[in-house]
């Protein structure tokens, strides 16, 4: 009984061993078939090349920020003090220039004034008694019926008197003046974006009262690099994207000191109004300190090619292998490049690259080293990066 179970059991062994190795050695026999096809597909499957273009340098553009200022930003205030008797704008109210914003008391002003015009009537009628009186003396010298001497100290007299008629005169032009400058009034037309004094305040000379800033002229700081600042020219109408719109501007002028801050060279451009240019920025609404961009390109002297970011495959040490085929044999030959500078759909690269090489610009990582490839199309690689960009 007991060897009848062990010949059973010796038997599914062997059944069961069997079995497996038939499964085993079905799924590689499909395996190296499939690989078999895959390979042979791959042999024949349309490769797009192009030639590769080298060059002695290459344009890296860079993204500089600045920001929206206006052209003009005061404080404001009486260049007397007093005390605040009116306000007559509110904050963020726009004027124009000229217009009154704020007045002083001028009460004692006034009264000061009344005073003074009583002093020059005193001193006018004190002119005219000497005036009749000089006229008198040069009628009765005329007739030997008075001395010169008296109409030399009349004439003095005279004299004496116009000037304090003209003295008096002088002080009240000043204190109108003064009742003149006791208004507060715009200096340019803009917009009050800040009250400091209240109703009633009694304010210093000189103190600041309101803050406004110039609406309608803006500018824009950009903090640039020293090799890039002084190659621009002053007049020179640049493209800046404010509001992720475009908007030209004029270069006003460079700096010539550093900010203590960024250690950059600040550029002022002014924003030019839309009907000087052809941009379209219908309902742009530029404020100020609003972001902007200015977009520079700079040549940098290094050699060789551009290549479509498709082609490249991630390769040792930070290098990136690409694939060319060997025109003479119709093989692939992979070889490593460095990417120098890299844009949305292409890359700069350099290394062991030739002119006029096939570079395979697609399906990368379908290919091996030293495979041969039959069906070759070439294509335009500008063309290719075209169609890779607006496909993102």
């Amino acid at each position: 009984m007991i060897d009848n179970k062990r010949k059973f059991f010796v038997i599914a062994l062997v059944c069961f061993s069997m079995l497996t190795a038939l499964m085993v050695f079905s799924g590689e026999r499909d395996q190296l078939r499939i690989e078999g096809q895959d390979l042979k597909a791959i042999a024949h499957a349309k490769t797009h090349v192009s030639r590769i273009r080298i060059q002695d340098s290459y344009q890296q553009k860079q993204i500089i920020r600045g920001m929206v200022l206006p052209a003009q930003r005061t404080n404001i205030g009486f260049d007397q003090g007093g005390v605040l008797a009116a306000i007559l704008v509110e904050d963020g109210e726009k004027v124009t220039k000229g217009d009154v914003l704020a007045r002083l008391d001028t009460e004692r002003l006034r009264a000061k004034k009344q005073e003074l015009q009583a002093e020059l009537n005193v001193a006018q009628a004190n002119a005219r008694i000497a005036e009749l009186s000089l006229q008198r003396i040069d009628r009765l010298l005329q007739d030997n019926l008075e001395s010169a001497q008296a109409y030399d100290e009349q004439r003095a007299r005279y004299d004496a008197a116009k000037a304090q008629v003209e003295a008096v005169e002088a002080k009240l032009n000043s204190l109108q003046i003064e009742i003149k400058k006791s208004a507060l009034v715009a200096p340019f037309t803009g917009q009050v974006v800040q009250q400091y004094q209240d109703l009633g305040a009694v304010v210093g000379s000189g103190q600041a009262i309101f803050e406004i800033i110039n609406h309608e002229q803006l500018e824009a700081r950009v903090g640039l690099p020293q090799n890039l600042a002084f190659t621009l020219r002053v007049g020179e109408v640049m493209p800046l994207e404010i509001n992720q719109q475009a908007r030209l501007a004029k270069l006003k002028f460079v700096e010539s000191s550093r900010h203590p801050k960024s250690r950059t060279v600040d550029g002022i451009f002014v924003l030019l109004p839309s009907d000087s240019h052809s941009l379209d920025d219908t309902g742009l609404n530029i404020l100020s300190g609003d972001l902007v961009s200015l977009s520079v390109s700079t040549t940098i002297e290094n050699r060789g090619a551009w290549l479509p970011l498709s082609s490249l495959s991630s390769g040792v040490r930070g290098l990136w292998t690409i694939y060319v085929v060997d025109e003479s044999t119709s093989t692939l030959r992979s070889k490593l490049v460095s990417v120098e500078y890299l844009e949305e759909s292409r890359a700069y690269v350099s290394g062991a690259i030739r002119n006029t090489d096939l570079l395979v610009v697609s399906g990368t990582h379908r290919l091996t080293p030293n495979q041969q490839v039959k069906n070759i199309t070439i294509v335009d690689s500008e063309v290719l990066n075209k169609k890779t960009s607006n496909a993102q």
